[in-house]
């Protein structure tokens, strides 16, 4: 599960990025006339940070996604509920 999320975190990460690079440098209205429109966006600092870390984060669920689900396609990591007597809990199990 958390591989998926850091995937989807990652995703949108990238697109937000992207698209701040985009628009960095272009006129606040639709005049498209210096004169009349002055103000320019500067998204490019927060475009670099928004890809940057997508790509990290990607890089980072792309690496548990190899390592969780490697040889047999069965979780190498798993957290299962456990009832033993009257006590409920989790049980986390890790397979080499």
């Amino acid at each position: 599960l958390w591989v998926y999320a850091l995937g989807g975190i990652a995703l949108t990460s990238l697109v937000a990025g992207i698209y701040l690079l985009s628009v960095d440098s272009s006129l606040t209205c639709d005049s498209g006339y210096n004169e009349q429109c002055r103000e320019q966006y500067a998204t490019a600092s927060a475009g670099y940070a928004f890809t940057l870390t997508g790509l990290a984060v990607g890089g980072l669920a792309g690496y548990l996604f190899y390592t969780v689900y490697m040889n047999d396609g069965e979780p190498k990591v798993a957290v299962t509920p456990t009832v033993s007597g009257n006590a409920k809990g989790l049980m986390l199990s890790i397979r080499f």
